[in-house]
């Protein structure tokens, strides 16, 4: 892929073809998660897919106020070739919503030493 600049915040559309169980698969949008000096320099970029459909919102769900009904699938992030990502889509997530997704991946993570008690109690 030509030098295309990607960003924290960005939705990018993935192709996600090679998965394996009940990883999300496909052509996909995705968020990108990862920072922006990895995003510049790095081969890869760290991703999680949207979907407009969730049997069970989680914790690590976030919904997103995009234009259609999207949901950050935030347990399914990985790192994926630049390769992958075939081109941006015209959406940026808000910074509200990044905090959202941060907390979510702390989560995700088991990072909870970082997020207040009461947060984490409120989430699981």
């Amino acid at each position: 892929m030509d030098q295309l600049e990607i960003k924290r915040g960005d939705i990018v559309l993935c192709d996600l073809t090679f998965a394996v169980g009940a990883e999300q698969k496909g052509l996909r949008p995705c968020l990108v998660v990862s920072n922006d000096i990895g995003n510049r320099f790095s081969p890869v970029v760290g991703i999680c897919p949207i979907t407009s459909k969730v049997k069970k919102m989680l914790p690590t769900h976030v919904n997103l106020n995009l234009k259609e009904s999207s949901i950050a699938l935030l347990e399914q992030c990985r790192f994926v070739d630049k390769g992958r990502v075939l081109h941006k889509l015209d959406a940026v997530v808000s910074t509200r919503d990044m905090t959202k997704v941060d907390e979510a991946l702390m989560i995700s993570f088991g990072l909870f030493n970082y997020i207040p008690e009461k947060q984490v109690a409120a989430c699981v």
